[in-house]
């Protein structure tokens, strides 16, 4: 997860360096719609940019580690 935000913030400041001044983008206060606003500019900006699909593979991996945690919980605690 701290790799993820560490590729928004990448993508929030190359994003930032092509809009002006009073439309930049705030390091702040992240929500799903602003995610995928910013997801919607870098690929505008950087069409062969490589941080949107870095993004998606470490969320991937983020739901694949999430999973198996929640299946080792159901079989140790019995529930599965």
């Amino acid at each position: 997860m701290i790799g993820s935000v560490l590729v928004i913030s990448a993508m929030i400041g190359e994003v930032n360096r092509r809009l002006p001044d009073d439309q930049q983008v705030s390091y702040l206060w992240g929500y799903p719609g602003k995610l995928s606003d910013i997801r919607d500019q870098y690929k505008r900006f950087y069409p062969q940019g490589t941080l949107s699909k870095v993004l998606t593979v470490l969320e991937a991996l983020i739901l694949i580690v999430m999973a198996i945690c929640a299946l080792l919980v159901g079989l140790a605690s019995h529930n599965l």
